[in-house]
């Protein structure tokens, strides 16, 4: 029932020139998706938590003969540490941008618990009793 009233709503948003696009990420990493227009406007910017989507829409003010101005979109998909992830282009209204088929590293690097870093040696470090890790 969700999909049937989502699909009517971007149906509803396209014939008045709105513009609707759904940010997948399904990685394995939380990713901040930033959407670009094809003005070169940055239009919004939303962190997504692995394996969750965002539903983002646009209804851009009345204007004479020019009803969807802003597509097709660049979505730039980066880590948490702001590293570029991947870029999805050519975004048209009413589609999918799916981070694991963007164009990029697809990759994050993940930061290790202080008890799981090894030293120079290659040895597992020992966490150090007098300090709290957050």
């Amino acid at each position: 029932m969700k999909y049937v009233f989502l699909t009517a709503l971007c149906a509803i948003g396209t014939v008045f020139g709105g513009s609707s696009i759904r940010l997948v990420n399904d990685s394995a990493f939380t990713l901040e998706a930033t959407i670009i227009s094809a003005e070169g406007n940055v239009m919004a910017s939303r962190t997504i938590a692995p394996q969750q989507f965002y539903q983002w829409t646009y209804s851009p003010p009345v204007r004479a003969g020019n009803f969807n101005p802003i597509s097709p979109f660049t979505v730039v998909w980066r880590c948490t540490d702001n590293k570029e992830f991947g870029v999805s282009t050519y975004v048209g209204n009413a589609q999918w941008a799916q981070a694991s088929t963007s164009n990029g590293p697809q990759y994050c690097t993940v930061k290790q618990h202080p008890s799981t870093q090894r030293d120079d040696s290659g040895q597992q470090s020992q966490p150090d009793p007098d300090s709290s890790y957050p």
